[in-house]
C-alpha cells in the first residue's frame, strides 16, 4: 500500500493487522515480535462482528482499531501516539481491496 503506514519504528506506524471472519482470522501481518496473535483473538472475541460499526481499544502502549462489516473484522494494531483517522483509513483500504476480490 502507498500510503506509508508500515513502519518498524515505534510511535510511527502501524505493526500488526489481521482480518477475520467472526473470531476466526484468516490473514495477519506482523512487523514487530510479539504476542498480538493472542492479545489480537481476545479483541476479536470481545467484537460483536454481525453489527457494522469501528472502534479502537487502548491496551497497554497499543491501540487496537478494528471496523466491522458484513461479519469480517479488519484489525491493526499501532502504538498508541498514531493517528486514529490514519489506521481507520489503511483499514478502510483494506476492506475495499477485499471487496474487489
Amino acid at each position: 500500500m502507498s500510503t506509508g503506514i508500515f513502519t518498524a519504528e515505534r510511535g510511527l506506524g502501524i505493526i500488526y493487522c489481521v482480518i477475520a471472519h467472526g473470531t476466526s482470522p484468516l490473514v495477519c501481518h506482523a512487523i514487530r515480535h510479539g504476542n498480538f496473535t493472542e492479545v489480537c483473538q481476545q479483541v476479536l472475541e470481545a467484537i460483536v462482528s454481525e453489527s457494522n460499526n469501528r472502534l479502537s481499544y487502548a491496551i497497554d502502549d497499543y491501540l487496537f482499531h478494528y471496523v466491522c462489516q458484513d461479519g469480517f473484522v479488519y484489525v491493526c494494531i499501532s502504538d498508541d501516539d498514531f493517528e486514529r483517522s490514519k489506521a481507520f483509513h489503511f483499514l478502510e483500504e483494506l476492506k475495499e481491496k477485499l471487496g474487489s476480490c
